[in-house]
């Protein structure tokens, strides 16, 4: 993981309201990091340059799914890493970054998931398997 400069928007989100505004670093429990796909040991708050990569970084069906979007408060007050392949096997798709330490998180709204863009998908690939990543079309509710 390489610590990058960065001082533009980040955003995550969340299908449940966040408590205080506030996220702490955790290692996401899913399938990549049961299996060794992803890194399992670094706890870390997942962000995303636009809400759309957020809604592919969450790898499944969102349709019809309400979300609550936030962003970083003030990206000046923390360090941000960039993720490798290694570490994060669709992070070329999602353009994934890295926070290591507590975030003050600013609610933008909420969003409903329409429909996936018509397309062939991302492709990726995790140890010897290949998987896709689709792009999602939503609306601000």
């Amino acid at each position: 993981m390489e610590r990058i400069k960065y001082d533009d928007k980040l955003y995550f989100i969340s299908i449940e309201e966040i408590n205080d505004n506030i996220l702490f670093p955790r290692i996401p429990d899913n399938y990549f990091t049961q299996n060794g796909y992803e890194d399992n040991i670094h706890k870390r708050i997942c962000f995303c340059k636009t809400i759309e990569k957020c809604l592919m970084a969450l790898s499944k069906n969102c349709k019809d799914l309400v979300f609550y979007v936030y962003e970083v408060d003030d990206i000046t007050k923390y360090q941000v890493y960039k993720p490798d392949l290694s570490e994060v096997p669709d992070v070329a798709i999602t353009e994934e970054l890295w926070i290591l330490t507590p975030v003050k998180l600013k609610f933008v709204g909420k969003i409903k998931c329409t429909n996936s863009i018509e397309n062939d998908g991302h492709i990726f690939k995790y140890g010897d398997n290949i998987a896709k990543l689709y792009d999602w079309e939503y609306e601000m509710i």
